[in-house]
């Protein structure tokens, strides 16, 4: 079999997309999209449904996912990982701000939902989903999974509720 592979062979375009290229595409992600894309698909909670998830909680999922081999000179707190997240997703025409039209990933500040004013994160995780499909293995979202459960109920007083980053261990393959 031969194929003209001359000056105007596009090989992004015609090449096959098969499990290896994807994956080799995927290696080469920042390591913030690797966590979006992992939390939108298999580390969804359930809990985010209707609900904004504080950037703090957003970060500490962020760095279970990471392990201990992460560097926290690389994205050393929150700030810094909302920027990057913030950066790579407006690249892709997922993110949005304050007052603007909401898109998948909406962050604002929120001194309602917080002890004092912090970051809230609105993630629409069917949108979500949409836009990041070409990095994942999952051809529809209804072939999503669930979600778990990251809140627990204190077990000192009964009252209010616990985050628990760690649940995140349990949606790696």
């Amino acid at each position: 079999m031969e194929t003209d592979v001359g000056e105007s062979y596009d090989f992004e375009k015609k090449r096959p997309i098969t499990k290896g290229h994807r994956d080799l595409k995927c290696n080469a992600l920042a390591t913030e999209l690797k966590f979006i894309i992992h939390f939108v698909t298999d580390g969804w909670g359930c809990e985010f449904e209707n609900v904004p998830i504080e950037g703090e909680n957003l970060f500490k999922l962020f760095e279970v996912f990471c392990g201990p081999s992460h560097s926290s000179t690389k994205t050393p707190n929150a700030i810094g990982f909302g920027t990057k997240v913030k950066g790579t997703l407006h690249k892709l025409g997922l993110f949005s701000t304050g007052d603007e039209p909401v898109k998948a990933f909406h962050r604002n500040r929120n001194s309602n939902s917080c002890t004092d004013s912090c970051t809230v994160w609105r993630i629409d995780r069917r949108a979500a989903f949409e836009g990041l499909k070409h990095f994942t293995d999952y051809d529809t979202f209804e072939s999503l999974p669930a979600g778990i459960s990251y809140y627990s109920l204190n077990t000192a007083d009964g009252l209010g509720t616990s985050f628990l980053a760690k649940k995140i261990n349990g949606t790696f393959v």
